[in-house]
């Protein structure tokens, strides 16, 4: 039972060095695997993705460029405020910047600027706009101290 890889989690540092120390003092991937108590291919892409001499990552991930300027960003939050009833994705096309709904909203949300949509309450009856009147009608010339006796 102890020899069995972990189930799926995320590497530690302290995993992903010994993986490329035992690596480099000629220790085959199965034996690593079996030491440390992880997959084989785990083994395989650690070995693959990490320089064994500085442990750093060979390919660090790309930044992916932004969509939009600065000053589309400001436009496109200025457009938000103005038209707050409007959906994200017709106020990207009003203002014509091409910026996916998911951006704009993650955008919006870095920025500090919530949106959100109010809640829709029922509409008084005509029968409760009578009996709210009648009720008003009848304690309009109430003292404060029949009011504290309510309270």
């Amino acid at each position: 039972m102890a020899n069995q890889p972990k189930p799926r989690s995320a590497l530690t540092d302290v995993e992903i060095t010994k993986i490329l120390t035992f690596h480099r003092d000629g220790h085959s991937e199965r034996d690593i695997a079996a030491i440390i108590h992880r997959s084989r291919w785990a083994i395989e892409q650690t070995i693959v993705t990490y320089d064994l001499d500085t442990f750093v990552r060979r390919n660090p991930r790309p930044l992916q460029p932004r969509k939009a300027t600065e000053r589309e960003d400001r436009y496109l939050l200025c457009a938000a405020k103005q038209f707050n009833d409007v959906p994200l994705r017709d106020i990207s096309k009003i203002v014509n910047v091409p910026v996916l709904k998911s951006t704009m909203s993650r955008w919006l949300h870095d920025v500090g600027y919530g949106r959100y949509v109010a809640c829709k309450k029922p509409q008084l009856s005509p029968k409760n706009i009578e009996e709210r009147l009648e009720w008003a009608q009848e304690h309009k010339d109430w003292t404060p101290e029949q009011w504290k006796k309510v309270i």
